[in-house]
Formats: structure tokens, C-alpha cells, sequence
């Protein structure tokens, strides 16, 4: 099944790959709360073009999917498992939990 995460977690995450399926303007104007070393681990692939780009995921060992709610990033997670990606998860709530 599809594993979710507590914003209050995030930093279990310090190495995985987070994937930002949010808008570029979006991701532009509300920057994530990435735990310390994260930028070197963050893309930011929009959903409409994450089919297109499966190929940036391949090889990472634990993904974080983020979007703004968190809508997004469960279509997202449905993506990466049908394309055989394994060890997905979902942040609970998207940017807007992370940042409360």
C-alpha cells in the first residue's frame, strides 16, 4: 500500500529524493521546508509531466512526494508504483501541512 507521512516526520526523510509534483510557480512561491541537506535531493517534476520523466527517478532509494494538499501527490504515488517504483511516500497534508 501506499505509505503516508506525518509532516512532524520529515526530517526521517533527510535522505530521500523529494519529489515536488506541484506547479513550478508554485513551488517557486512556497518553498518547502527541506531538512537540512535536502537541496541536493529535491526535483520538482509538475504531475502533468511526471509520466514523461520517470526516468529522473529511477535508482532512488526513498521517495517523498509533496504537493500543496496532498491530492496530487497521491496521483503521483499511483504513477510511480504502476511504473514499478518501490518505497513511496506521501507527505499528510502537502506544503500546506509542512508549513503550519
Amino acid at each position: 500500500g501506499l505509505k503516508f507521512e506525518s509532516p512532524d516526520c520529515v526530517s526521517d526523510f533527510r535522505d530521500a529524493l523529494w519529489l515536488d509534483v506541484r506547479e513550478i510557480e508554485e513551488a517557486e512561491e512556497i518553498k518547502l521546508p527541506l531538512p537540512e541537506g535536502g537541496k541536493d535531493n529535491y526535483i520538482n517534476i509538475p504531475l502533468n509531466d511526471l509520466r514523461r520523466n520517470l526516468d529522473k527517478l529511477i535508482g532512488a532509494e526513498k521517495i517523498l512526494i509533496v504537493c500543496r494538499r496532498g491530492l496530487r501527490s497521491y496521483q503521483a504515488a499511483l504513477i510511480l508504483k504502476n511504473a514499478g517504483i518501490e518505497n513511496v511516500h506521501i507527505l499528510s497534508g502537502g506544503a500546506q501541512a509542512s508549513l503550519s
